[in-house]
């Protein structure tokens, strides 16, 4: 058994146009596979926040922006920045574009 809910699984998989339908060995096989990955994550997160006693978003960012392996996560998971920093980005872009746009780093803002 897996401790993500099946049902929550199936509903994802379907929710690709290219799913019609979706048997119960490949949602097993998913919410597993999903199972694992998280937690090969965490275990790399816990790792490198040490001697941290609390996992923070900060620690996770890290991690994923650290490790080539995460790379697909990075516009999903940014690095957090200060507001002054995203002035600063800002700022620079406009100076750069000579428009206002918002800059291309997706980073929160702290």
């Amino acid at each position: 058994m897996t401790h993500l809910p099946m049902s929550r699984v199936k509903t994802i998989m379907r929710s690709s146009a290219d799913v019609e339908s979706v048997h119960k060995e490949a949602v097993l096989s998913l919410a597993k596979a999903t199972e694992g990955f998280l937690k090969g994550l965490s275990n790399e997160v816990f790792r490198s926040s040490r001697p941290a006693h609390t996992i923070t978003y900060t620690h996770v960012s890290d991690v994923v922006h650290d490790c080539e392996k995460y790379e697909f996560l990075r516009e999903i998971i940014p690095k957090k920045i200060t507001v002054g920093d995203y002035k600063k980005l800002l700022q620079k872009e406009k100076i750069t574009n000579g428009k206002n746009q918002d800059p291309a780093n997706r980073s929160i803002v702290q």
